[in-house]
């Protein structure tokens, strides 16, 4: 019983201790090529990133616990401008290794009706005010914890939330909802 504790709380603090580097975290994936056969480019993501993605499902609740964290990392947010928060890379994390969140709309404001025009909502909504971020944070949480029971595991090297098909998801695999 004591291993088991003792190796639950080793755990415990290396996921919070990746997940507190995210704030040196300088890139991430997007559009990702290599310049050479051993060179990434920019848009590959760096290693704090995939590190945290590497742990698959055990580190998915302490993603989910850091959405809402407006803490500044290092790196810039092509084509929407702004530099990525630890709860924006969190997210990104979760969506690589939880399929189908629906961020968009959990990212929707009824109180300042205007159109999302795809993942510009999302940044409009979570930079306005802190108050969304927490909002929206409290909404993902609400949406695992509905479906975590219909998730299912499947084993899989595909990566889906980026332009980054030479690289295989260090989680070999992820959830998605059961359709069954």
């Amino acid at each position: 019983m004591m291993w088991l504790t003792s190796s639950f709380c080793q755990s415990k603090r290396e996921f919070e201790w990746i997940i507190d580097n995210f704030a040196n975290v300088e890139d991430m994936p997007y559009i990702c090529d290599r310049i050479d056969n051993s060179e990434w480019a920019v848009g590959c993501g760096d290693s704090i990133f995939w590190d945290a993605v590497s742990q698959g499902r055990e580190i998915i609740p302490y993603l989910l616990e850091r959405i809402c964290d407006s803490t500044q990392s290092k790196a810039y947010v092509p084509n929407f401008g702004g530099i990525y928060t630890v709860g924006d890379i969190s997210l990104v994390a979760l969506q690589m290794l939880v399929w189908d969140i629906p961020v968009l709309e959990l990212a929707e404001d009824p109180n300042h009706p205007e159109p999302r025009n795809g993942y510009w909502g999302y940044w409009k909504y979570v930079r306005r005010n802190h108050e969304n971020r927490v909002k929206f944070g409290e909404r993902v949480i609400a949406w695992y914890e509905s479906k975590k029971d219909h998730l299912v595991w499947i084993e899989s090297g595909e990566i889906r939330e980026c332009d980054c098909g030479i690289l295989e998801n260090p989680a070999g695999g992820h959830f998605e909802i059961n359709k069954q």
